[in-house]
């Protein structure tokens, strides 16, 4: 990001990923010797452009504003630049599951990513990856997949990306992703694909009962 004009959806990331820069929205004399997150308005009157600018104004600097060098604003291409500048591949199934995250989560899943190193899945080697290519294959994988996912995952989470998964099955034709996911996706619409929108209306209506019970009467009704 050093040296680059970004586009990101929550600035406060680049502090956390930069400690030793600080905020601005304006620049004063005095920050000609230091690091600069500059996320103020375009100066009209700098020759060569807000970079030139910054750069002839602070010892170094990530700028927010102008025409993006880095495009960061899709969890993906996050996640990818996380992974690249700790030197920590992800595999497919995280970047994946990653997509339906909500974007708190998310955040709070990548810090501890950018601190430890690994994605937040300690208690279970099984990922949201899994669940999907076990949903395919018979209702007790499905089930003992989603029991151990339980014990790293809350269960909204897995509900949301779960459900997220069935929207692609449904439309799959709609669908650019990476052919293995591609390969569970058509998988799951010839197995169970006629039967989504009645599961998912029927979980839907459950509202009386506990959501880890709803999870698994979904994965009964997709037989």
């Amino acid at each position: 990001m050093e040296g680059k004009i970004v586009r990101i959806k929550e600035p406060v990331l680049v502090k956390f990923f930069y400690p030793d820069y600080e905020m601005r929205t304006e620049l004063t004399y005095n920050d000609i010797d230091k690091k600069i997150i500059y996320h103020g308005s375009l100066k009209s009157g700098a020759r060569g452009g807000i970079k030139e600018y910054l750069k002839n104004n602070t010892k170094n600097f990530i700028s927010l504003t102008g025409s993006p060098d880095l495009d960061l604003s899709e969890k993906e291409t996050l996640l990818k630049w996380v992974s690249d500048a700790k030197q920590r591949p992800v595999s497919e199934a995280v970047f994946e599951y990653s997509k339906a995250l909500d974007d708190d989560y998310f955040i709070y899943c990548l810090k501890i990513f950018w601190i430890l190193g690994k994605w937040p899945m300690v208690k279970s080697d099984k990922t949201m990856f899994d669940l999907f290519i076990a949903s395919t294959t018979s209702l007790k994988e499905a089930m003992n997949t989603y029991l151990d996912l339980q014990e790293s995952l809350p269960t909204k989470i897995i509900e949301a990306s779960f459900l997220t998964f069935l929207l692609r099955v449904r439309k799959i034709e709609e669908q650019t992703v990476k052919p293995g996911y591609l390969r569970v996706l058509k998988s799951a619409n010839s197995k169970f694909g006629s039967s989504v929108k009645q599961a998912v209306y029927k979980m839907a209506t459950r509202n009386q009962i506990d959501d880890r019970l709803k999870m698994l009467d979904l994965l009964t009704d997709l037989r």
